[in-house]
């Protein structure tokens, strides 16, 4: 079941979803580069995060 605030359109700046859009992307970019290292996290990622 969805909320109803979900379905209401808000008025938020180009900026602030292009810069959200960005990081999510960075993000997925450093737990998918070589292997899926989301879902065994203590072979890479682990180090990432740790640092």
């Amino acid at each position: 079941m969805m909320n109803e605030e979900f379905l209401k359109p808000i008025n938020v700046s180009h900026q602030v979803l292009k810069t959200v859009m960005i990081d999510t992307l960075r993000a997925i970019n450093v737990g998918y580069d070589k292997e899926d290292n989301f879902t065994r996290p203590d072979a890479h990622l682990k180090n990432l995060i740790m640092s």
